[in-house]
């Protein structure tokens, strides 16, 4: 995610102005910093860390050689937290791994260090101008001695022991200022730190580029058998400010400064979405009247030295469909893969230290419509994209790759060439991945936000039944008795127009890490039009933080106003320049028909039984109007009798999920039910 929220110079308040961090930077009366997000830290859990000194005593030190290129992190699964391998590294709770702040790195993930400590509060909220020490990533202590159990390090050797790392200024994060610096460190036979290298921002220094560094561990005071190097950071420490990203950090003997060449290439960003408008999420049956899927993209890059590789490519995908009954859930899956592509159009070629992006032409070769079930409930689709390298051995007789020196061992190269990402159909929509690493809000109480989204041309009426939204609100963010007025808006010459509905007063509950509350609304609103808004007003009390997922951006749907009037004339809303990223908001969709000129859908409401059933069931009253139709709003034969307060249906249709319609005491209903065998 890019933050637009340079220190200098401050932009007087303004349209421009409109989402902040919870830190809105004060200098004057009348300026302020034009835009801050906070990142979101992580949740403290009870009992869930360890020590770093206890887990190093329990644990051996490591032996050369020492890698990690963040591509296989450590993740807590409960938390959704994403820390640097804690085999490998003693602190790793206060940098960040993420595949968003990293422009064109050299493998997927990066660490990030800012000025959130570990559980995303700033080093010091008071002092918002002070500076100091932030970050800092520790290595495990490592065995550096020539008695080490493995890999010693002779004495002949030590004059050729390097680490080496890649490093970004700034990236999609903040820039550091000019007395800020990344420093690194080595522990010495007497546990002191030495700082070996200060790197400070250059002017020469370009903010999608990572350069590489090479450090020699000279002096005989390191070669002990609890060496340890680190990484921190100096810099802004109140807030996620002067951003700095590493990757790729070797330590090992038999080196040169010179040794900048890996027999590696790399995948170095997720595949983006394979559904049109930015979805990763899509409801099922919206998805099934218009199943179009599109070609994803991802980057490659190649850190060996010497001719272009010739690199293939192929992709792999598992489709789930599930089944919903009163009792039980079941599941089918059907496994697909496409055949080996070159990377590019000029033969796979890829040149050293070149960064390349692929497309992948064959995502129309995957039929998903045959792979999902159309009388399903909800499906997923995994995909897994998968770089053909050979980087440790020949894939034609499986020996060690001709450029595998066996100093590596036991590297394993291949880490890095398979990444996966999995797409959601169920009955929302969503830009978000699920996991928020920023959160934004509005600046002033009466200030109004609106998100489109945007609805299949083809989609039939009884699909187009929004019944609720789900929303993410950190709970770092959230002040007691917040209640915040939501709004559904329809379009008008691509910007928010007339209200269709309004929320009142809906009280904000705190929640868990990542979990969303649910807004419902009754009655449910029919979408018209092909694009509609959901939006909020900032309350007078408080601040409302929405969390904001950073690996994929749709700031091109954003608007905003600021006249304190919900439905302002539409030419008087802005359209958002600065937030990248994507709000964790998710339209929920039904079926059905809606009546807005009746009351709540409860009122009325017949009792539908038994259900799930095998083609014959009762409505417990006599409705009019009765009709049965698939998912997709295609008729479906039935028949129909009432006698006393009881009418009786049996449909002729094959197992699956369908739809009820009826008129009851003027009111329209739509209720599903599941026939099965």
């Amino acid at each position: 995610m890019t933050i637009n929220n340079s220190r200098f110079p401050f932009q007087p308040f303004g349209f421009a102005g409109l989402l902040c961090l919870l830190f809105t930077l004060f200098v004057t009366p009348n300026t302020y910093s034009q835009l801050q997000l906070k990142r979101l830290g992580h949740a403290e859990e009870s009992g869930s860390r360890t020590s770093s000194g206890a887990r190093t005593k329990a644990t051996p030190p490591l032996n050369l050689p020492f890698f990690d290129d963040f591509s296989k992190p450590y993740t807590n699964p409960n938390l959704k937290e994403v820390y640097a391998d804690t085999g490998r590294w003693e602190n790793s709770y206060t940098v960040w791994v993420n595949d968003g702040l990293g422009i064109n790195p050299p493998t997927i993930n990066v660490a990030t260090f800012d000025g959130l400590d570990s559980i995303g509060d700033p080093y010091n909220a008071t002092e918002i101008f002070l500076n100091g020490f932030t970050d800092s990533l520790v290595s495990r202590p490592i065995d550096l001695s020539e008695n080490a159990n493995s890999n010693p390090v002779t004495i002949a050797e030590r004059n050729a022991v390097y680490l080496s790392f890649y490093y970004q200024w700034k990236g999609n994060g903040e820039a550091p200022d000019p007395d800020d610096y990344f420093q690194v460190q080595f522990r010495n036979a007497s546990n002191e730190w030495e700082t070996v290298l200060t790197i400070q921002p250059q002017s020469t220094f370009e903010q999608d580029k990572f350069y590489q560094s090479m450090v020699k561990v000279d002096g005989d005071r390191f070669f002990t058998d609890h060496f340890q190097f680190r990484f921190r950071t100096f810099g802004r420490q109140s807030g996620p400010y002067d951003t700095w990203n590493i990757d790729y950090v070797y330590l090992n003997k038999n080196r040169s400064a010179s040794d900048v060449s890996f027999p590696d290439q790399a995948i170095t960003s997720p595949p983006s979405s394979i559904f049109p408008n930015q979805y990763r999420a899509i409801p099922y049956y919206h998805f099934l009247s218009d199943p179009t899927v599109i070609a994803p993209e991802f980057n490659v890059f190649n850190l060996r030295l010497g001719d272009p590789e010739v690199l293939n490519y192929y992709l792999d995908g598992t489709f789930t469909s599930y089944f919903y009954s009163a009792s039980d859930t079941t599941s089918a899956t059907v496994s697909l893969a496409t055949a080996s592509e070159r990377i590019n159009d000029n033969g796979g070629a890829i040149f050293p230290f070149e960064s390349q992006p692929v497309t992948v032409k064959h995502i129309s070769l995957i039929d998903t419509v045959t792979a999902l079930d159309p009388r399903a409930d909800a499906a997923k689709i995994e995909l897994s994209t998968i770089l053909v390298t050979g980087d440790n051995i020949n894939p034609q007789d499986g020996l060690p790759a001709d450029d595998y020196d066996p100093k590596y061992i036991p590297i394993d190269f291949r880490s890095n060439d398979t990444v996966r990402v999995q797409y959601d159909l169920s009955n929302y929509y969503a830009y978000d991945d699920g996991v928020a690493e920023y959160a934004g809000g509005l600046i002033s109480a009466g200030n109004v936000f609106a998100y489109q989204f945007d609805l299949p041309e083809s989609l039939h009426d009884t699909l187009r039944v929004l019944e609720a939204f789900d929303i993410y609100f950190p709970p770092f963010g959230l002040t007691s008795n917040q209640n915040v007025d939501f709004f559904v808006f329809d379009m008008e010459n691509g910007k928010p127009n007339k209200i269709l509905v309004r929320i009142s007063s809906v009280a904000i509950r705190k929640s868990g890490n990542n979990t969303f509350q649910r807004i419902r609304f009754l009655p449910a609103v029919q979408i018209e039009q092909r694009s509609f808004f959901i939006g909020w007003r900032q309350p007078v009390a408080g601040q409302l933080l929405v969390g904001i997922d950073n690996s994929n951006d749709t700031g091109g749907k954003m608007f905003f106003n600021t006249e304190g009037s919900i439905n302002p004339d539409p030419s008087r809303w802005e359209a958002n320049t600065l937030i990248k990223g994507s709000f964790m908001v998710r339209p929920v969709f039904g079926t059905g028909v809606v009546d807005p000129t009746t009351g709540t859908e409860e009122d009325t409401r017949l009792a539908l039984y038994p259900n799930p059933n095998r083609g014959a069931f009762e409505i417990s009253g006599k409705p009019e109007n009765i009709s049965v139709m698939t998912m997709t709003g295609q008729p479906v034969a039935f028949e129909s009798d009432a006698f006393d307060d009881r009418t009786y249906v049996r449909v002729n249709a094959p197992s699956g999920l369908y739809i009820v319609r009826y008129r009851n005491l003027g009111a329209l209903h739509a209720q599903k039910i599941i026939i099965t065998e």
